[in-house]
């Protein structure tokens, strides 16, 4: 589970991207466990205001790698350790 902060800071306004995305070891991956996360609005937030949410993507314990992006400037690389 990821818990994310999105904060407009900006002197505008912003309407951030509605979508996560996880891919595995390159590939997309469009699974989405556990839908009973806190979203984040995703309408326009004002000058200084911070959304808050989290969102689950259950993964293969077999992944080497996964990335989580949010939007096209956010992408979060996480190598696998486990294996």
């Amino acid at each position: 589970m990821f818990h994310f902060i999105i904060k407009n800071t900006s002197i505008g306004k912003v309407t951030p991207p509605a979508a996560f995305y996880c891919s595995v070891n390159g590939e997309k991956y469009s699974k989405i466990r556990d839908n009973k996360r806190k979203n984040p609005p995703f309408g326009t937030l004002t000058a200084g205001v911070s959304s808050t949410g989290n969102i689950c993507f259950e993964v293969s314990i077999d992944a080497e790698y996964f990335d989580i992006s949010y939007g096209d400037y956010v992408t979060i690389h996480i190598k696998n350790t486990i294996i």
